[in-house]
């Protein structure tokens, strides 16, 4: 079951419990469905505390079967928005954030790739973004693990089916896609999480997590997914992660296990910044992924 959380911040504090409502009141599914996957529509409108109209607008999908086939089905029931977030809406992000970016703490490979964005700006961001994100894919290709590569295989190969077009060609999107999903382990996301329990929480029993994600707007507030995972064998727990179009790393979710996940970089008090790190190992995206969808139990994981 998927329930979807407003929140509302005034003066910094928040004055009444967030409104929650359940997304089947407000899913209208397509008729687009493919070897029983589908999508669907969340579409919810309310009335803020102030007084103003809003809404949250999210797309759905019920994704079916192993790790190839979900990621086909991913592929094929988003392909026009992954065409239209992997160019234009990413492009925009690229361009906008490129005065942003301070090369100093990444590897000397990366800070060459990325040093041409001093000297082209913005007009480059695009492509200098994408050729680091792929530097990033080759580094980490030998700890990705098996499941990831089917999946993405899988996406470019039900993207281009859907697409019907003559110069789409599978393997050239499953590359695109394999760098789209290094974009935060590049920029090394650094977003925000909460943990309530017992007396803490309003009911003073049970757990509440929050998740605020800090990508911002753009491409990130207006295309996001909620995804579930069920796999026809029952050899993993179904899974519900909040994503994109063309991702399969985790960053937010929740399992049948009752494992719950949200990214959080480490920052200390003593040293309020990202931590050191190298890109010589797995992702972290794809580590959460593996809790996820591996973790019977909150004692460990099978997989790592």
């Amino acid at each position: 079951m998927i329930f979807i959380f407003v929140f509302f911040v005034a003066c910094g504090a928040y004055q009444t419990p967030p409104p929650t409502f359940e997304a089947k009141t407000f899913t209208t599914w397509s008729k687009r469905a493919v070897n029983g996957s589908r999508r669907a529509e969340v579409l919810v409108e309310f009335t803020g505390d102030d007084g103003t109209q809003d809404l949250v607008s999210i797309l759905r999908l019920d994704l079916v079967g192993n790790d190839y086939e979900r990621g086909y089905a991913h592929g094929y029931l988003l392909a026009k928005e992954i065409v239209e977030f992997q160019g234009p809406a990413l492009s925009k992000y690229f361009a906008d954030e490129v005065l942003d970016i301070d090369i100093s703490g990444f590897p000397e490979p990366l800070q060459d790739i990325l040093r041409v964005l001093q000297l082209k700006g913005a007009v480059a961001a695009p492509d200098i973004f994408r050729a680091a994100c792929a530097w990033v894919w080759d580094r980490e290709e030998a700890f990705v693990p098996k499941y990831i590569i089917e999946e993405l295989d899988g996406m470019g190969e039900g993207l281009c089916a859907s697409l019907k077009t003559k110069d789409c060609t599978p393997s050239e999107w499953t590359n695109k896609l394999r760098a789209l999903n290094m974009l935060p382990e590049l920029i090394r996301m650094a977003c925000t999480a909460y943990g309530a329990w017992g007396k803490a929480t309003a009911t003073g029993k049970g757990l509440i997590q929050v998740r605020a994600l800090d990508f911002g707007t753009g491409p990130w507030a207006n295309f996001t997914v909620a995804a579930t995972y069920r796999d026809r064998s029952a050899a993993s727990p179904s899974f519900v992660s909040i994503t994109f179009p063309g991702f399969v790393g985790a960053i937010t979710g929740v399992s049948q296990s009752g494992i719950g996940i949200s990214e959080k970089v480490w920052m200390t008090y003593d040293t309020p910044d990202l931590q050191p790190g190298t890109y010589e190992g797995r992702s972290d995206t794809f580590v959460l992924r593996d809790i996820l969808q591996n973790a019977k139990t909150r004692l460990g994981i099978t997989s790592l």
